[in-house]
């Protein structure tokens, strides 16, 4: 670390003073000291003083001590090392800044007063009257700065506290030194308290804005949301209510062509029974035609018959005029005439029945597809 900035300690019972080698702080972009290496030179240090303002540790935005402890470079300025040996004093605190819990850094009372010196009443009134600034260095970030007890900064009632124990302690300094420091340790104790907890409300209040600002951003989106769900529900409406138009008019468009074609089948089908019905009347007409000829074949047969019974009369008649061998030789040729007509009678017997026969099967067949037609 040669060529790095160093900071001044002493303490304050010794005119002694060293030097410590900062370091360059990359979470704060300062130089600063780290409580370690303070503690390597004091190992009973307790805190750190400049002037009577007590050097705070550096804090992250959640208030909380960084790791490792540090303090920031206080360039030209002696700082001062209280020291648990109590030689500097009875024990008091100052609370460190940025502690979620106020942790309270111990410290051994106002030690940079000297009650030997005879300046002592002077050196208590600059500790009054006194304003010490803040220190930056040049940093924006408010949670880095290094905070000292500044009076100006608090309410009045607190600056008037402070300068009414201030001005009794200036009164009652020669005859108690001691008291006088443990008062004045106190009150800047509450002082400190107080700045932690007036920046503590303030970072609430600014968290609550936040959070505030969050819910109603996300009120209004869930609003924009919620807007363009009930878009997206009434178009997803009349989508839906165009498909079921749609769908109704495709469905009576399919009701009418299978009416038109129902229409159109009973019609065919109609056709086909008209012209089914006058294929069997023709095929009973022709059926009946046959049969009608039937008759008059029966009729003709009839007639023969009676011409050959009339004939055979005759011959019956012949034979009893004639002789015996003309009778027989008449009875011969009856019996073979006879036989002829039987073969002939038998045949147009045989006919007949097979013409009947084909004719009723046919009447059956064609009475049969014409049904089926019918029932298809």
């Amino acid at each position: 670390m040669s060529g790095s900035p160093s900071q001044a300690f002493r303490v304050s019972s010794s005119s002694k003073i060293t030097t410590i080698p900062t370091r360059h702080d990359p979470k704060t972009g300062k130089r600063v000291v780290r409580w370690i290496d303070i503690q390597q030179y004091y190992e009973k240090a307790k805190g750190i003083l400049n002037g009577v303002d007590a050097v705070l540790f550096l804090t992250n935005d959640n208030l909380e001590d960084l790791i490792p402890r540090r303090i920031a470079h206080h360039p030209g300025v002696i700082l001062e090392v209280l020291m648990e040996d109590g030689s500097q004093g009875s024990s008091s605190t100052i609370s460190t800044l940025g502690s979620t819990s106020m942790d309270l850094i111990p410290i051994s009372g106002v030690s940079y007063i000297n009650t030997s010196s005879s300046d002592t009443g002077s050196m208590a009134r600059d500790l009054v009257t006194s304003t010490i600034e803040e220190i930056d260095d040049d940093d924006d970030d408010d949670n880095n700065q290094v905070s000292v007890v500044h009076s100006s900064g608090l309410p009045s009632e607190y600056q008037m506290s402070l300068h009414a124990s201030s001005s009794q302690g200036l009164g009652l300094l020669d005859s108690n030194p001691q008291r006088l420091r443990l008062e004045m340790s106190d009150n800047m104790v509450q002082q400190e308290q107080m700045r932690q907890l007036k920046q503590h409300t303030q970072r609430m209040q600014q968290q609550m804005d936040e959070i505030l600002q969050q819910a109603q951003d996300t009120q209004q989106q869930l609003q924009q949301k919620m807007d363009e769900d009930s878009s997206k529900l009434q178009l997803s409406e009349q989508i839906t209510q165009t498909i079921q138009d749609t769908q109704q008019q495709q469905l009576q468009q399919h009701m009418d062509e299978i009416h038109q074609k129902l229409q159109q089948t009973l019609q065919q089908t109609g056709q086909q029974i008209q012209h089914t019905q006058q294929q069997l009347q023709q095929q009973m007409d022709e059926a009946s035609s046959k049969l009608q000829l039937s008759e008059q074949t029966v009729q003709t047969i009839q007639d023969t018959q009676q011409q050959l019974q009339q004939h055979m009369d005759e011959v019956h008649q012949k034979l009893q005029d004639s002789e015996q061998q003309t009778l027989e030789q008449t009875g011969q040729q009856i019996q073979h005439t006879q036989q002829q007509l039987q073969q002939q009678l038998d045949e147009i017997h045989q006919k007949m029945q097979h013409s009947e026969q084909q004719t009723i099967q046919q009447m059956n067949q064609q009475i049969k597809e014409a049904l089926q037609k019918t029932q298809q």
